[in-house]
């Protein structure tokens, strides 16, 4: 593939897209609550994580 078919590919790609989240105008507003609340999420994510290996633990040792 050329350099200018990848482009007109990525052109149509992102066409789609665009008007895709358009139609769906709630995947931008949690796209959007997602950045903003990142570390929030990262935090609860990590303690499941940990809680997850903790029982994992838990129960290999009986």
């Amino acid at each position: 593939m050329s350099n200018e078919e990848g482009f007109i590919v990525f052109l149509g790609a992102a066409f789609l897209i665009g008007n895709w989240l358009e139609e769906h105008p709630g995947v931008l507003d949690a796209i959007y609550f997602i950045k903003d609340h990142f570390l929030l999420i990262l935090a609860c994510v990590g303690l499941v994580v940990i809680g997850i290996m903790y029982i994992k633990n838990r129960i290999e040792r009986y």
